[in-house]
């Protein structure tokens, strides 16, 4: 979503066109960003949430209130998130899965926006009904502006 969001900013706000290189690389600085959120996850259970609850004493308060019985879950939790860190890394350097995600954002915003363009044009008032007349004298009407173009053509030609 943060990639096809990307994508439509860019066309509508800054008029770029899309880039799917400049688009791979915002995929893989936004992955390289979660695996950083992750590992700090990783590292507040470790430094602060294990050692607090390994101090904790008396009843649980609350459900962030973490005692010596939660410290297997706290482990847990720590690799998890570094697990999770980790394979964000790799994909961040897999070709594949970026490309993937690059063209599966530029279908989504492509088809947001053209969703965007019918409602919109769903919403415009319909033309005015034309008089029967209106088809037939067509090539008249445009005959008759025609020959004005062409004397105010001929007009500047003289006047030059």
């Amino acid at each position: 979503m943060d990639v096809k969001n990307h994508i439509i900013v860019g066309a509508l706000r800054h008029d770029e066109p899309f880039d799917p290189e400049a688009t791979a690389l915002e995929v893989k600085q936004s992955l390289v960003r979660l695996a950083a959120e992750q590992s700090d996850y990783a590292d507040r259970v470790t430094d602060v949430l294990r050692e607090r609850a390994a101090r904790a004493r008396g009843s649980v308060k609350h459900e962030h209130d973490y005692h010596p019985e939660d410290l297997a879950s706290l482990d847990l939790r720590n690799a998890v998130y570094s697990r999770v860190a980790a394979q964000l890394r790799l994909l961040a350097d897999d070709v594949d899965y970026v490309s993937e995600i690059v063209e599966t954002a530029r279908q989504d915003a492509w088809g947001e926006l053209g969703g965007a363009v019918e409602m919109r044009l769903d919403t415009l008032p319909t033309p005015p009904v034309r008089d029967a007349d209106y088809a037939r004298n067509r090539a008249r009407r445009i005959r008759t502006l025609i020959d004005v173009d062409l004397a105010a053509l001929r007009q500047q030609m003289d006047d030059i």
